[in-house]
């Protein structure tokens, strides 16, 4: 095992887990390689989190992804010292909200080495998973045009916010969830747009924001949804907040043929459906 080259044998797992059978592995060498790797290979989330008491101070964990048991570390070398023949980080989470976690604390320098780590490393590491979590402007500003996440649940805090936000939807392809909230500047609208276009599996929450989509734009979102061909599934969750004013029409927004607000009632689309639910429209 220590002959063989680790991302090669990564590239012999891929294609186990693909098709997830061993028989395709006729080499009894390369049959016992794989069999051992696969059995003690283990994935982990990491997770940062600034501590709200120690300004400078931040949390760490790094969770297994089989039983969320916290493995738990002294220093940034002890991190990186699992043997990396087996140990995968499946995702990184920049800043942890799950509660009832013990941190690791950490220095403020040691903290960006970290992230610096995570961009050169981790980047190319198959990491299936990034969130970045209502980050400050520090932790922004070391990751931004560096690392592209998945999920993104941020505040404005300043221009940055923007800059960072528009890059990621201009930028990143894994973008699937953007969660936003306080007072964001009119010109972010259009990437935000953008990203509704994209059609396929988005979450977009902005019921804490002070984002108001015209329900123009929300039919014309609808409209182009229907119109594409092949027939796309998707799940898509925004909440535009409305004016009271608008309360009645909100109920009785029509795209096409199909009604898509009803209190009580359902959308015949088997691919939408909506509901007024506390002040929001919110569309399924």
């Amino acid at each position: 095992m220590d002959c063989v080259p680790r991302l090669f044998i990564d590239c012999v797992i891929s294609l186990i887990d693909e098709l997830n059978e061993f028989q395709f592995l006729s080499n009894p060498l390369w049959r016992s390689i794989a069999t051992t790797y696969k059995d003690k290979r283990q994935y982990f989330l990491l997770c940062l989190k600034p501590r709200p008491d120690q300004k400078y101070y931040y949390s760490l964990g790094l969770w297994s992804d089989a039983d969320e048991n916290l493995i738990s570390y002294h220093s940034i070398e002890e991190v990186f010292r699992l043997d990396r023949r087996y140990a995968r980080v499946y995702g990184v989470k920049l800043v942890d909200d799950t509660p009832g976690r013990p941190p690791f604390v950490c220095s403020h320098d040691e903290y960006k080495q970290l992230v610096k780590l995570f961009i050169t490393q981790f980047t190319h590491e198959g990491v299936e998973y990034t969130e970045i979590c209502y980050p400050t402007c520090d932790l922004l500003q070391e990751v931004h045009q560096k690392l592209y996440f998945s999920v993104i649940k941020l505040e404005f805090l300043s221009e940055l916010s923007a800059r960072f936000l528009s890059d990621q939807i201009q930028n990143n392809s894994h973008i699937h969830t953007i969660e936003l909230k306080g007072d964001w500047p009119e010109d972010i609208k259009d990437p935000m747009e953008n990203f509704m276009l994209r059609r396929v599996h988005r979450v977009l929450e902005l019921g804490n924001s002070n984002f108001s989509f015209t329900l123009e734009l929300i039919e014309r979102v609808l409209n182009d949804w229907k119109s594409h061909s092949p027939p796309v599934d998707f799940y898509v969750v925004f909440r535009p907040s409305f004016h009271v004013l608008d309360l009645q029409r909100a109920m009785e927004v029509k795209v096409s043929d199909t009604t898509f607000m009803t209190r009580h009632g359902s959308a015949p689309d088997r691919h939408m459906n909506a509901t007024y639910v506390g002040g929001l429209l919110c569309i399924f």
